[in-house]
């Protein structure tokens, strides 16, 4: 899991991402600008899922006989990015009291910058390996394989 940290978003503002349990706490740095874009703070909560092929799930007998058997899933907290098997959600947003703060005027676009600065920190991260290893190209040499995008799924 990467340590706290201060993010340096490309608008100038900063934001101080620390690890909490099952994700991570996204906390504003400039709250006292008239009109802040950012709530005081946010949870985001990052799972990575596995495949395995060893444990395949067969359904009913209902099923024509040439539907190949699930693979089973294994869903663990996040330690280090993926290709494509993490998910994202935005597990709780932190707002002080109305005569405190003011409200956004616009929540839709406070969610959207919430979620634009997340995957801004998401994908500076280091990238994971991009080389997908496939049964055609296994006894390919490294650099001739096929390359994978880095993304992330936001359920």
């Amino acid at each position: 899991m990467p340590p706290s940290s201060i993010h340096h978003l490309p608008n100038g503002q900063t934001l101080t991402v620390l690890p909490v349990f099952g994700g991570f706490y996204f906390k504003a740095n400039e709250l006292n600008t008239h009109n802040a874009v950012f709530p005081a703070g946010w949870t985001v909560i990052i799972q990575s899922e596995d495949y395995s092929d060893d444990e395949m799930v067969h359904e009913t007998s209902s099923q024509p006989d040439d539907v190949p058997p699930k693979r089973q899933h294994h869903i663990h907290p996040f330690k280090n990015p993926t290709l494509h098997n993490d998910s994202l959600f935005i597990s709780s947003i932190s707002n002080p009291s109305s005569s405190e703060f003011k409200s956004a005027t616009s929540p839709t676009r406070q969610i959207a910058m919430m979620l634009w600065s997340t995957l801004n920190w998401y994908f500076h991260l280091p990238p994971p390996n991009t080389e997908l290893v496939t049964a055609a190209s296994r006894k390919t040499p490294a650099r001739a394989r096929p390359k994978g995008e880095w993304r992330i799924i936001i359920p």
